[in-house]
């Protein structure tokens, strides 16, 4: 690949090491390492999400429903600027998510089946080594509550 996209070039602040926390309920339920990084020439960029093993104080429901190990892919559309999430994890759930990232904020929204919506909202700190989520989930996509929250802080 020969040039540079400036618009996918704002990603790079993703590339690396991250250890993520999950919180639901103001208690850490999971955790785990997410490894950012460019593929084919910097033509995509990848996300590995693996898990610890389940803490003490982990809900049952969260073992029962954990979605590691998850990747997924990002992708920019030239034409329209728009980003795409491609996500997989290791329940068998495949996913597009439409994806913006402006002014140290990285979203992700979505339909992920009938009656289900999902959006997520990542802002960095100044230093760009700790990005905190809130993952939201909605019915109509109109109303929505708060899923869980998740922090990642940069290795």
């Amino acid at each position: 690949m020969t040039g540079k996209n400036q618009v996918f070039e704002q990603l790079e602040v993703l590339v690396g090491e991250w250890k993520m926390e999950s919180i639901a309920n103001d208690k850490v339920v999971a955790s785990g390492k997410s490894i950012f990084a460019w593929l084919a020439g910097r033509s995509f960029l990848i996300q590995h999400t693996a898990a610890d093993p389940p803490l003490p104080a982990t809900p049952q429901v969260w073992i029962d429903n954990s979605p590691f190990p998850i990747v997924a892919i990002i992708s920019l559309d030239d034409h329209s600027q728009k980003f795409y999430y491609n996500y997989a994890d290791g329940r068998g759930v495949h996913r597009v998510y439409e994806m913006s990232f402006k002014s140290g904020e990285w979203r992700l929204w979505g339909q992920a089946g009938p009656g289900f919506y999902q959006r997520m909202t990542n802002t960095f700190t100044k230093d760009k080594n700790t990005m905190t989520s809130l993952i939201e989930q909605s019915k109509d996509s109109k109303t929505w509550e708060t899923d869980f929250t998740q922090t990642y802080t940069r290795l």
